[in-house]
């Protein structure tokens, strides 16, 4: 996966942070895998975004070892 964020505000030590992200798109990369494209951001308690960003996950249809 690939993640990209700047800051966009001062962010300071001992505070509460939220982080969130809403799905932008989605395609069929075949074979059963699933790509999806975000965009994310931090906020603090007030709801002002502290980082904003993208990211991009690629779902496998296989498991794995664990």
């Amino acid at each position: 996966g690939e993640l990209r964020t700047k800051f966009v505000k001062t962010t300071y030590a001992n505070i509460a942070i939220t982080e969130s992200g809403v799905i932008t798109s989605r395609s069929d990369e075949g074979n059963g895998n699933i790509k999806l494209e975000l965009d994310v951001w931090c906020e603090d308690n007030e709801g002002n975004k502290l980082t904003v960003g993208d990211a991009a996950v690629l779902i496998t249809s296989e498991l794995g070892d664990y």
